[in-house]
């Protein structure tokens, strides 16, 4: 004997999204990357010269808002940038410091 199966319902096919594809993470990465080059060379040319060792307090507040900007949906490229700005500023830096001394010579050598 042949049975048929019992009628299984179908679920209701997918209604299109009202507010159309879903939204990417907030922010801009290379908005960030700017923010954050321009940001920290303020702070270690200008902070340098007027806060001294606390400098180094700085440069943690800056780290931890960064990373918690790219922790945050609405906020995590733009805090990715910020982010990748270290890595930038670092390397943009280090150039700078070896061409000079290269060019002058190490201090007191």
């Amino acid at each position: 004997m042949s049975e048929k199966p019992p009628d299984i319902p179908q679920p209701p096919p997918s209604a299109p999204e009202p507010h159309g594809p879903p939204r990417r993470p907030g922010g801009s990465i290379l908005l960030g990357i700017g923010v954050g080059v321009v940001g920290l060379f303020l702070l270690f040319l200008v902070g340098g010269n007027l806060f001294g060792p606390g400098i180094l307090v700085a440069a943690l507040v800056y780290l931890v808002g960064a990373i918690v900007l790219a922790v945050r949906p609405r906020t995590s490229r733009f805090g990715a940038g910020l982010l990748i700005a270290i890595g930038v500023w670092i390397l943009i830096g280090a150039g700078i410091c070896v061409s000079y001394f290269a060019q002058f010579g190490s201090p007191g050598g």
